[in-house]
């Protein structure tokens, strides 16, 4: 994981700064949820998102299993970036993905995947704020 090379001077930030708050929180989510499967730990769901059978691990590996380089705050550019409008598109998603699954894991007694949805959405909400914070709403 390359997450705390790539973004250095945002983990110098106080703690209670947004982009820093989401890239520690990431690299946690990212940690807790990647490579479950291996520890017996999925959930599997019918999604009318993607309209396809998901699973929690696939659904890890796609969504989270990458580093993420912060390129508005380190850049300080004025505008939202290419990434960031991205992120927004795909944080999206993701939360719609995430609310099927849990409902499902909930149904199922599945309280271990209950636990890393909701880590999941926590962390998408402190992506959001952390662009947002950059470059707030015109």
């Amino acid at each position: 994981m390359h997450i705390h090379r790539l973004n250095k001077p945002l983990f110098e930030l106080d703690v209670g700064h947004p982009a820093r708050r989401f890239l520690e929180s990431f690299v946690e989510c990212r940690k807790k949820c990647v490579g479950r499967e291996l520890d017996g730990v999925d959930q599997q769901w019918w999604s009318t998102t993607e309209n396809q059978i998901k699973t929690f691990s696939s659904f890890a590996y796609e969504h989270l299993a990458f580093d993420i380089e912060l390129d508005g705050w380190l850049s300080n550019s004025t505008e939202l970036t290419d990434s960031e409008r991205a992120a927004l598109n795909a944080i999206s998603h993701i939360e719609s993905l995430m609310l099927e699954c849990r409902e499902t894991a909930q149904i199922d007694n599945n309280p271990v995947v209950v636990e890393l949805v909701d880590l999941v959405l926590y962390t998408m909400e402190l992506w959001k704020h952390c662009i947002r914070a950059r470059v707030p709403e015109r």
